[in-house]
Order: structure tokens, then C-alpha cells, then sequence
């Protein structure tokens, strides 16, 4: 980023520490664009029973699908939301969804250069608990129909022999012109040095079902 400013605004807007913290506790508990889409639906409430399973789960404007009955919602997290599948000290998956709010001295900028900014300001980030990074591939995906921009890296924990791989993807709503924020969905896949990464058709699943509240008029 350009300049002592933009780096303070970037540091307070998109609030890394949040993703960091649960980071931080997968790893202790594993030592143990194209076509643009429909305007998103308006929330409705929902009403179940203690015997049915939940199969959404909201936080603030946003609300997701869980993507299968092994994945439950991490209550601990305050500052995003966060559904995980895996138990503590096996192959374990994270999807993690927060807000990011553009400053108004940022919200000249274009969709790809909001994009390059957050993905530069996670590259300069040191990985938590001692790893190391390995990989910075900055592309695009497509779920749905619309065109995500992606950065996806991976962190190495060789005393561990622990590899945690990841895909930062940025939602960008279709009123971003009034909203004026966009939405990061992180995918985290620890697993062992040698057993292969989880495919992303839940990830896909839970960009899909991804819905936000309606703008009070």
C-alpha cells in the first residue's frame, strides 16, 4: 500500500486479526467478471425445532448455508462467522465470512483495485504459530455464475508436519454502489504433511447460498 495513511486504513478496515485468532486455535487444537447475478434474496425468518438440524446460520446482515450435517457454526468467534467440520487433531476445515468497510477515501477505487489492496495487505502479514508461506497465486472464480477474485496460499508447519491451505475469496454485492462494503469468505484446510487438500465444492457451496440483508430504505 502507498503511504503511512492508506497502510493505517487498510490495517483498521479489513481486520486480519480476526481471521489470525481463529488460526491460532485450529493450530492448538491440532497439535492435541462474468455473468452477474440476480439481486440476493430478502432474509426470511425461520422457525425449527430443537430435533431439526441447522442448516443456516446468520451473523449480522449475513447469512450461509452449511454445506453438510458434519459442519456446526463456532460460537466462540464475535467478530465474524465462522462453521468448521473435523475434529480437533484430524484433517479439519474452517469457512470463516466477515465484512470489510471501505473508508470513504478508499471508495474511488475500483473492484480490482480493492481486491489487490486486501490481497497485498494479507501477503505482508507473517503466518501465525511459527509457520512459513509458501505460494501466492492471485486469480479468479467462478461460483454461480458471478466472478470472484481469489488469492490462495498455503502455510507450512514442518515441526508440526502440518500444512494449512488457504483461499481468501472476495464477494462483492450487487449494491455495492450504496453499500460500500464487500465480504471476505476464508477457506482453511489443515491437514498432514502428507494427506491431500480437501476439493472446494463446499466452499462453492456456501459462496452460492451466501445471502444479505436488505439496505433499510
Amino acid at each position: 500500500m502507498a503511504g503511512d495513511v492508506s497502510r493505517a486504513v487498510g490495517r483498521r478496515a479489513w481486520g486480519r486479526a480476526a481471521w489470525r485468532l481463529g488460526v491460532a486455535l485450529i493450530l492448538l487444537a491440532s497439535t492435541g467478471c462474468a455473468t452477474v447475478a440476480s439481486a440476493p434474496a430478502p432474509l426470511r425468518a425461520e422457525r425449527r425445532t430443537a430435533a431439526e438440524p441447522e442448516t443456516a446460520v446468520e451473523f449480522g446482515e449475513i447469512r450461509v448455508e452449511l454445506p453438510g450435517p458434519e459442519w456446526r457454526r463456532d460460537t466462540r468467534e464475535t467478530s465474524r462467522l465462522d462453521i468448521r467440520r473435523g475434529p480437533p487433531g484430524q484433517q479439519r476445515q474452517t469457512i470463516s465470512v466477515w465484512t470489510v468497510e471501505v473508508p470513504r477515501e478508499l471508495r474511488g477505487l475500483s473492484l480490482h483495485e480493492h481486491a489487490t489492496r486486501f490481497f497485498e495487505a494479507e501477503r505482508s502479514e507473517t503466518p501465525p504459530g511459527g509457520g512459513r508461506w509458501e505460494g501466492f497465486v492471485q486469480s479468479h472464480r467462478v461460483v454461480g455464475g458471478r466472478l470472484h477474485p481469489v488469492m490462495v496460499a498455503r502455510v507450512v508447519y514442518p515441526e508440526r508436519r502440518l500444512v494449512a491451505e488457504r483461499l481468501f475469496l472476495l464477494y462483492f454485492p450487487n449494491d455495492w454502489g450504496v453499500r460500500r462494503r464487500f465480504y471476505v469468505v476464508l477457506w482453511l484446510d489443515f491437514h498432514g504433511a502428507g494427506e491431500r487438500a480437501r476439493p472446494l465444492g463446499e466452499l462453492d457451496a456456501v459462496v452460492a447460498s451466501l445471502r444479505l440483508q436488505p439496505l433499510a430504505r
